[in-house]
């Protein structure tokens, strides 16, 4: 009897082994880098009854007329930040950017623009403010090229803070912040290179290669026969941002 229950007991012993073995050959097989399929497992049009399908078409028309006004919504808070800026900054803020001299130095614009991107943890937000100082004449296209630079190497901290909420899982944190380094080191190769030729080609030529680049793309905007000013989509914008201006302007002065 003795015998037998050792014997057992050691045969329990050997299966235990044998699954922990198996666990940990599963988990060493296990690729990191494999991805989840993604199946679409809703029903077929044809398989639809007649009120399902109508539920589908009316979302469908739903998102798109959701995803439109959205769209113009941040096409007229784009021109409510160019008008904020013409309002509030004017001649003074346009004479203290224009007459710093750091701000001329094409590192401290990289600089500005990536800790712009930092604060506001988005890198369209902050090129669209500099758009919107160019459009309001505070800065001149020539300082602003650095800027842009900036904030595009900006948004590299962004998606590294995205990575890291990745952490309490080796396999998708792994992936996650290879996917963020990628994007970081292309970003800032590309800075390098088109910073490096546009500060060499300013000082050679007195204009930078991407300037002269936006110039010429521009430069035939707005020559027409007529003489006057080509009308997109300021039309459907304009008639919101200045009621809104109007609004903002009377509680003003009332208050």
């Amino acid at each position: 009897m003795n015998e037998q229950g050792q014997n057992t007991r050691e045969a329990k012993l050997r299966i235990g082994d044998t699954v922990e073995e198996r666990v940990v050959e599963e988990a060493e097989e296990e690729d990191p880098w494999k991805t989840a399929d993604l199946i679409d497992d809703s029903p077929a049009w044809s398989e639809l009854s007649t009120k399902d399908k109508v539920k589908r078409v009316v979302i469908g028309i739903l998102k798109t007329i959701g995803l439109l006004a959205n769209l113009y919504i941040f096409v007229v808070s784009l021109d409510l930040l160019s008008t904020a800026f013409q309002l509030l900054g004017g001649r003074a803020t346009g004479d203290v950017f224009s007459n710093d001299s750091l701000l001329a130095n094409p590192v401290v614009g990289v600089m500005i623009g990536i800790l712009t991107t930092v604060l506001v943890q988005s890198s369209s937000t902050s090129s669209s403010i500099v758009v919107a100082m160019i459009a309001a004449n505070i800065i001149p296209v020539r300082e602003a090229i650095p800027i842009i630079m900036g904030c595009n190497v900006g948004t590299s901290v962004t998606n590294t803070i995205v990575a890291m909420t990745q952490i309490g899982n080796k396999n998708e944190f792994r992936r996650a912040f290879a996917g963020a380094t990628i994007h970081d080191m292309f970003n800032w190769l590309t800075v390098i290179v088109l910073l490096a030729i546009e500060v060499l080609s300013r000082s050679a030529f007195g204009i930078g290669y991407l300037e002269a680049v936006t110039s010429a793309i521009v430069s035939g905007i707005g020559d027409s026969a007529s003489g006057g000013n080509i009308e997109t989509i300021g039309v459907i914008t304009d008639p919101l941002t200045d009621l809104i201006v109007q609004v903002m302007s009377q509680n003003s002065e009332f208050s």
